[in-house]
């Protein structure tokens, strides 16, 4: 599953991946810029972001996690992933682990 997401353009790398403030709808306006108000997302951030988790947590569909923290489950149970550039080398590097 986690192979037709990447075939399927279901994932997606940042610069990175911020808000200015912990604001539900600053949240929800970065969804509906990326066209993924509609879709179950996963967020992949290298670090703890407070304001990009205290945002993310009031609306369904969609989770931030660190790229520690990533696992198989959240994986295929959403429909897009969104990685921030530096979250992408530390999956690389657990992998390789």
């Amino acid at each position: 599953k986690a192979m037709d997401k990447a075939k399927g353009k279901a994932i997606s790398v940042l610069d990175s991946i911020n808000l200015d403030a912990p604001k539900t709808k600053l949240y929800a306006e970065m969804l509906k810029n990326l066209k993924l108000d509609d879709k179950k997302t996963l967020f992949v951030v290298n670090e703890q972001n407070k304001n990009l988790y205290l945002s993310s947590r009031n609306l369904r569909g969609t989770k931030v996690v660190t790229a520690s923290k990533l696992n198989t489950y959240d994986i295929v149970d959403s429909q897009q992933i969104v990685f921030d550039s530096m979250a992408v080398a530390e999956v690389v590097i657990n992998l390789k682990a």
